[in-house]
């Protein structure tokens, strides 16, 4: 399945928003861009199932697929090859390639453009690392991709038996802009691991590669302890707190290498890297470790597609399309494993309003049985039966909700009082008809007490199923405001939750506010007179 899937090609809809990630689309295409990429992330993501991963970070252009095949054994050597230039031509590029001589194959394809090449968590299997080469992180490649990378990278994450990781730093954006990149990476792992005292929680499952450093400056060896001093406190005093906390943590783990086999005595050759990785903790159960990494405005998308999912599942739980419900509700699940708990919240409230309208239908045949319409009542049977095959065929999550059993309960338990019922109506029938017959040839004493007792017979029978439909009606409508008190219990948790995180984002506007106050002033001294 996942060879076949490499060589499926993508739609034309996905291609174009890889093309242009600023293409607007309609929520529809959304929710099938979406639909497509969480596809594919989630069939890549079984190579990982049960497996010790090495997961390789790092924004485009660190080199991560050219690492990987560096420390998996690949001969690596300089080629020219003629890539696009950006204004409709070509030109030449030193790039890197796998020597044909090479001991081992390819293990990652090297991209040869700043665009990330990766579009969902390549894993592969090493000759001892298992790898995990994440999407480039800060990529703006449009908030419908960043979504389905920051869903695949959490599935495929999720299903590893351990992780280690393996950070890599281009030397030139650790240079450009006053250290820029260096702040842009400590937010990348405070945004993965959650916190600043997340990473350093983690130091020791952490590992930080300088890739592409130059061998030699003005004729000049770039030595170790030369990097070292940008992440020394005095360097990273104009970072923000908790970036200066993160890049404190990952100075001890730092090393230099050179992918080709050339570097002074202070950098790591292959095999001084593979000890270093081999060195590192597992993170023994990495599923609820890595958060997700989302820029506002990919949070935004993802509130919009939302939404639009969950009026889209209001209408045709109204319709009775309770397929097409479900696999409504197996979207919004899918895209829970982005950590939001907006997406959990919004599909508990969906699965609630299930519940209330499985619910409605268990009153409603209770009424119309109790009121002989026993033809309104199969209908509304057959509407549960088809939500219980619809439920019974969905995704896992859906079948796992409990909605299942619960909608089969209901059912069963209709079906039963409708045929119940059905019975009565038979018997008092067959009685009616008895005592209407007797009624006309009795002529002797003895003829008239057994009509008299016919009658009462009759009469208690009614009585019993007016009773008995009235415990049921109670018993619907006890279901009912049960129902509607767990609904205001929930949307005032809900409220307190949303209070909660409102709180969290005004708190993470400050932070940043903080840093691009910290950014200005330091650029300002950077560039005012002595």
């Amino acid at each position: 399945m996942l060879e076949r899937l490499k060589t499926t090609k993508l739609s034309d809809l996905v291609n174009s928003k890889l093309a242009d990630p600023n293409l607007a689309l309609t929520p529809d295409e959304q929710l099938d861009v979406l639909r497509e990429c969480i596809g594919r992330g989630t069939t890549h993501a079984k190579t990982a199932e049960g497996k010790d991963l090495l997961v390789v970070i790092g924004n485009t252009g660190a080199g991560k697929s050219t690492c990987v095949n560096f420390v998996d054994g690949c001969k690596l050597i300089f080629e020219k090859v003629l890539v696009d230039d950006g204004v409709g031509g070509s030109r030449q590029k030193k790039v890197v390639s796998v020597a044909p001589d090479s001991p081992r194959p390819m293990l990652m394809r090297v991209g040869h453009t700043n665009k990330s090449q990766t579009f969902v968590p390549d894993v592969r299997i090493g000759h001892e690392f298992v790898y995990c080469d994440c999407p480039g992180f800060l990529d703006n490649r449009g908030p419908e991709i960043n979504i389905a990378n920051a869903v695949n990278i959490k599935e495929t994450v999720s299903r590893a038996k351990s992780t280690k990781v393996l950070v890599l730093l281009n030397y030139n954006s650790l240079l450009a802009n006053r250290g820029a990149g260096l702040k842009e990476l400590a937010e990348i792992l405070i945004s993965l691991f959650g916190s600043a005292e997340g990473v350093q929680k983690h130091q020791g499952n952490i590992v930080l590669g300088i890739s592409r450093v130059p061998l030699s400056v003005n004729n000049e060896l770039i030595e170790l302890e030369e990097i070292r001093d940008h992440f020394a406190p005095s360097a990273s005093a104009g970072l923000p707190p908790a970036c200066a906390a993160v890049v404190a943590a990952l100075a001890p783990t730092l090393f230099v290498f050179s992918p080709y086999g050339d570097g002074n005595e202070s950098w790591l050759d292959r095999e001084q890297v593979m000890a270093k990785l081999r060195a590192l903790e597992p993170i023994a159960d990495p599923t609820g470790i890595f958060k997700t990494v989302l820029n506002t405005d990919d949070e935004r998308a993802l509130t919009d597609v939302c939404s639009h999912l969950v009026a889209r599942g209001e209408e045709q739980l109204k319709s009775n399309e309770y397929y097409a419900l479900c696999a409504t509700l197996e979207q919004i699940a899918s895209l829970r494993m982005v950590g939001s708990g907006y997406v959990s919240e919004l599909l508990a409230g969906a699965l609630k309003k299930v519940r209330q309208v499985i619910d409605e239908k268990d009153h409603a045949v209770t009424r119309d049985v109790g009121e002989g319409k026993f033809e309104r009542a199969d209908k509304a049977l057959g509407e549960l039966e088809e939500l219980a095959e619809s439920i019974a065929d969905a995704g896992s999550t859906i079948a796992a909700s409990g909605l299942l059993d619960y909608v089969r309960d209901v059912l069963n338990k209709g079906t039963e009082f409708l045929a119940k019922r059905r019975a009565d109506v038979d018997a008092t029938d067959q009685l009616r008809s008895e005592y209407e017959e007797a009624s006309l040839r009795a002529t002797t004493e003895a003829e008239k007490n057994e009509l008299l007792e016919k009658k009462s017979e009759l009469q208690l029978l009614e009585m019993t199923k007016m009773k008995e439909t009235s415990e049921e009606d109670s018993k619907a409508m006890e279901r009912l405001e049960a129902q509607l008190k767990s609904t205001e219990t929930d949307n005032a948790a809900a409220l307190e939750k949303l209070r909660a995180e409102s709180e969290a984002d005004l708190e993470r506007l400050r932070q940043k506010a903080v840093s691009a106050e910290s950014d200005e002033v330091g650029s300002s001294t950077l560039h005012s007179p002595e």
